[in-house]
């Protein structure tokens, strides 16, 4: 569903094509063309310029209104507020806005889910996804529809890229591929949906309605929908997670082991303090404090992270003697990581900028590629085309998915998302060689770069929660799609590039797709790891364990009890890790 309410705009503003009660309102191109006094016609092979190749036509209002064809829609923004002539700039506003309203959504929701937990954003961000939908197909004008888009847009990258991150944390190594794949599968489902109910619905305000009103029954997710234990996990939250384990436990027919019960009776074992040992003087300030701990040296402080050490057995003994053995221990743990503290990390900081490029570079070529394909369907003007070009376009990613789920599973992540990213690149590139000469090789070239394009795609969502820590995977992941979303737009204008040399956009991808390959290449593998839990395990994935910088160092072992708490998700996929 939010697929198919990320694809409303390509419907919502497709009717360009009016008449007026006097003549053809021409195209807004052609308005351009005609601005000035004189223009310059199409010059002759000889490159003369004479008087008889100027035109002094002028562009005159219509008075009397337009009327609009409807033979392929019955009514669009363009028809209801009449976006013609000067006003034809407000439906490229509203396409603007829409992607940028995905740019906040995508960034500002990413912080509050690494915040505030992953199931508050996604169940939130439902609500108000139907909400400003339903408003949207409401909108008395173009300024309260252009808003409501701006909202809509935000909400469902909001969703979207958090549920993503949700389902992830919430399997072992072994379901990852199929997992992540299953929401590329669906985020098509959802084009080939919303481009059938468009044939059947050609009003877009109820194609909209259509679209939105069922996600009203997201608020029934509250039931359903569990917080990531992996995140709780992060935050210190011992008994909301053997809670939840108990929970998942329960529903496979699976017994958790006996050493995690007893978090869930309010006892301290597992609690994992961040710093490996307290000073005296913290622990004499809290023995004031509480009046009841008898401390004797810093070294009874020294709290291992490990289930059954002594020194966790020792402080367990002692603190059913403190009126708040839960606040005494939370005061020695350090606050959570946050994404201040990953840019604090050189390493982390490179791969985090070489993979924002190839986010960049993956969504340009993916945008730029389907905006030319459909240029390649036919002249065929029919009241269906648009709606079976944009159903095709969207079959066209089923196997692009399915690449990247062999290749994944076969060699890897990294090498999976290069090849996919090298096939876009030379597809492009020869289907601009061979663009005037062939241009049905042309089309069959560009259609195989749609398929490694679209396998890079699915591949980097994936690539990207593995590479980068708990603490701060949702921020990530909403900071590379956000500068992927300025790629997506950047897309459109690289029609303008044909002016030069009508090749050149397929050139253009091809080149940038190999560069995108190449950097790939710097980038750890993550296949059959576990997700990183802290900045320490995201630098072990590469085999680099170096202290970010004004960080204090954290034990490569500090989070190993990640696994101990979640032994299902992971340990029972140990026998297909992909």
């Amino acid at each position: 569903v939010a697929a198919a309410a990320a694809a409303t705009e390509s419907s919502a503003v497709r009717n360009k094509r009016g008449l007026s009660s006097s003549a053809v309102a021409a195209p807004r191109q052609q308005h351009e063309a005609v601005a000035s006094s004189y223009v310059m016609q199409q010059s002759s092979k000889d490159d003369q310029c004479i008087p008889q190749h100027f035109s002094t036509m002028t562009t005159e209002d219509c008075p009397a209104g337009h009327i609009f064809d409807h033979s392929v829609y019955q009514s669009t923004i363009i028809t209801e507020f009449n976006l013609t002539c000067e006003a034809s700039w407000e439906t490229d506003a509203a396409q603007s806005t829409f992607f940028a309203g995905q740019l906040v959504g995508c960034f500002l929701f990413g912080i509050l889910a690494d915040r505030n937990g992953r199931r508050i954003v996604i169940l939130v961000n439902l609500l108000l996804m139907a909400i400003t939908g339903i408003a949207t197909a409401m909108s008395p004008d173009m300024i309260t529809f252009t808003v409501m888009r701006f909202l809509n847009a935000a909400t469902a990258a909001g969703v979207f890229q958090t549920a993503y991150v949700l389902g992830l944390e919430m399997v072992g190594p072994g379901y990852r591929v199929p997992c992540s794949m299953a929401g590329q599968y669906v985020f098509a489902l959802g084009e080939l949906v919303l481009g059938v109910l468009g044939m059947q619905f050609r009003g877009w305000r109820m194609l909209q309605l259509m679209i939105s009103a069922p996600l009203v029954g997201g608020i029934f997710y509250w039931c359903i929908v569990p917080e990531s234990p992996r995140w709780l996990q992060t935050q210190g939250k011992h008994y909301e997670v053997t809670k939840l384990l108990r929970r998942i436990a329960m529903v496979n027919g699976k017994a958790l082991p006996e050493s995690l019960l007893s978090t869930s009776t309010g006892d301290i074992q597992n609690v994992t303090p961040r710093s490996p040992s307290l000073t005296r003087d913290r622990a004499e300030t809290e023995q004031s404090d509480y009046g009841a701990a008898t401390l004797q040296d810093s070294s009874d402080l020294n709290l291992s992270h490990r289930r059954g050490s002594s020194n966790s057995n020792h402080l367990r003994q002692r603190s059913s003697t403190t009126k708040d053995p839960e606040r005494l221990i939370n005061s020695y743990m350090e606050p959570p990581e946050n994404m201040i503290d990953l840019l604090k990390t050189p390493l982390l900081c490179l791969r985090l900028a070489v993979m924002i490029f190839i986010w960049m570079v993956t969504t340009a070529v993916y945008y730029g590629i389907s905006l030319h394909t459909a240029e390649l369907g036919g002249s065929d003007t029919g009241p269906n085309k648009p709606y079976i070009t944009f159903i095709l376009s969207a079959l066209m990613e089923l196997p692009g998915y399915t690449l990247a789920i062999i290749m994944q599973v076969t060699i890897g992540r990294k090498p999976a998302l290069a090849l996919s990213l090298l096939l876009a690149g030379l597809s492009c590139s020869g289907a601009g060689f061979v663009y005037e000469q062939s241009p049905g090789h042309a089309l069959m070239a560009t259609l195989i770069g749609k398929v490694g394009i679209t396998s890079a795609f699915g591949i980097i969502y994936l690539y990207t929660t593995e590479v980068f820590p708990t603490s701060s995977r949702n921020t990530v992941l909403g900071l590379c799609s956000t500068m992927g979303r300025l790629g997506g737009m950047v897309a459109p204008f690289s029609d303008k590039l044909k002016v030069f040399y009508p090749p050149l956009p397929l050139l253009v991808f091809g080149c940038a797709s190999v560069i995108a390959a190449g950097a790939a290449l710097v980038q750890p593998e993550t296949k059959g790891t576990k997700l990183p839990a802290t900045i320490s395990d995201a630098l072990a994935i590469g085999g680099r364990r170096r202290a970010p910088l004004s960080l204090v160092a954290v034990g490569s072992d500090d989070y190993d009890q990640t696994d101990s708490l979640l032994p299902d998700l992971e340990n029972n996929a140990q026998d297909r890790v992909l």
